[in-house]
């Protein structure tokens, strides 16, 4: 079940993401994309009504992200890399998606598995 449809802040791990949420179909089209830097420890949330497989891509993003896919239960299933410009998806099953710099998760110690708390 999706029930969460906004969230100021995620923390992993006692990392905190300050988000951005994508809260409307255009937000989530447009998402990052056309913007040139991302302050450090931000990211988009993108909520979703149901629990699928998100397909990501990064046409029109010029910044390198981690994409970390969140199931109901706030468990991450899924952190992939978005490679700027890209037209290969990013994919993974979930009812959020969380954009942001790459290597947060990495420098976090964040793995599939761990569970996010939003605020």
């Amino acid at each position: 079940m999706c029930s969460l449809q906004r969230a100021n802040f995620a923390t992993i791990k006692g990392a905190t993401l300050v988000l951005e949420v994508a809260d409307s179909e255009q937000k989530k089209t447009r998402g990052l994309m056309h913007r040139t830097s991302l302050e450090t420890n931000r990211g988009m949330f993108f909520p979703y009504e149901k629990e699928e497989k998100r397909l990501f891509w990064m046409k029109n993003t010029s910044l390198p992200l981690d994409i970390i896919f969140i199931n109901g239960e706030n468990t991450i299933t899924n952190i992939g890399e978005g490679v700027p410009h890209s037209l290969e998806s990013v994919s993974g099953k979930g009812c959020y998606v969380i954009e942001t710099n790459r290597g947060w998760a990495g420098k976090n110690g964040i793995r599939e598995g761990d569970t996010i708390a939003f605020s």
